[in-house]
Formats: C-alpha cells, structure tokens, sequence
C-alpha cells in the first residue's frame, strides 16, 4: 500500500514539474499569436510556438505529437537510454556506429569552456569560430543535450560579416 501511494506521488510530483516546464515555455516564448489562437492551441495541448511554427489547425492537429503528450505523457518513455538519445554528440556516435549518416561535430562548449572534438577545423576559441565562419564555413550551433529546436542557431559569413541566424552580429 505504502509502495503506491509513494509511486503515484512521484508521478504526481512528475507531473507537477512537467506542466511547470510547458507554462515556463509558453511564458518565454518569442511567438505571438492572437488569444483565440493561443486558447485553441493550449486547449488541444499545443505551446503558441507549435501551433505557430508547425501551422497546426483542426484538420492537421492529429498529425503532431502535442507538447502535452511530448513533456507530461512521454518524458521517460526512453527509460535508462534517454541520456544517450538526448545527448547529440553520443547519439550522432552511436548512428555512426551502424553506418548512418549525421554532422559532424567541431566542438563542445560546455560551462563556458570549449572542447575540440572534430579534427577539420580548428575550435577551440570563440575567435576560432569566427575566424571559420569568416572564411566561408557555416555552422548550426545547438545545445547538446534537449530538443524541440531550442537555442539553435546558425552562424555563417556576408560579405566579410558575421551572421547568426542571418542576422549580422559583432564578433562578441
């Protein structure tokens, strides 16, 4: 009996953080959209930025996994291996590993500090960056862990100045 009650607690308490993750996304999202369209969405268990970026509607909707289900219904559903499915860089090795193929990976930054991992460009400074980019290269920066698309970014060169998701920036 006491082993249940503890099981649906954590679940419960699972939940809880779940739907706190969905509202903290929803709170700092970029993506407007009129309140019809945000109720709609929220009422069908969609983030404003899904409906927005995927065109979501009523006749399309069942072809989207919604974020209630991806973040409360189906966090865990990798179990043990989900450490190793959300990490890029272990992932892209283990895909490798059975012939797929994936990007390759320069680097990894990780508590402000850079680590080189591939051998064909030289990264292991910020200016290292930059100075590949400057040089034609263009890269997709992302976090190496998580998913859904957050904090992707591209970096890229025009005319001798540095871009980031087409936008020109400082060499900062």
């Amino acid at each position: 009996m006491r082993k249940d009650l503890a099981a649906r607690m954590l679940r419960f308490g699972r939940t809880l953080r779940n739907v706190q993750r969905i509202a903290t996304a929803e709170l700092s999202s970029p993506f407007r959209a009129p309140l019809p369209t945000r109720l709609w969405s929220w009422r069908r268990g969609f983030l404003t930025r899904s409906t927005v970026r995927y065109g979501a509607n009523e006749e399309n909707r069942h072809l989207f996994v919604s974020d209630w289900a991806r973040f409360v219904r189906t966090p865990r559903i990798n179990g043990q291996f989900g450490v190793a499915l959300d990490n890029k860089i272990i992932f892209s090795r283990i895909l490798a590993s059975y012939g797929c193929t994936v990007p390759e990976y320069y680097c990894l930054i990780r508590d402000g500090e850079m680590f080189q991992i591939g051998d064909v460009h030289e990264m292991r400074t910020p200016a290292d960056v930059v100075d590949a980019c400057l040089t034609g290269a263009e890269f997709i920066v992302k976090p190496y862990t998580g998913g859904g698309g957050l904090g992707v970014m591209v970096l890229s060169s025009s005319d001798g100045r540095l871009m980031v998701n087409w936008e020109e920036r400082g060499a900062e």
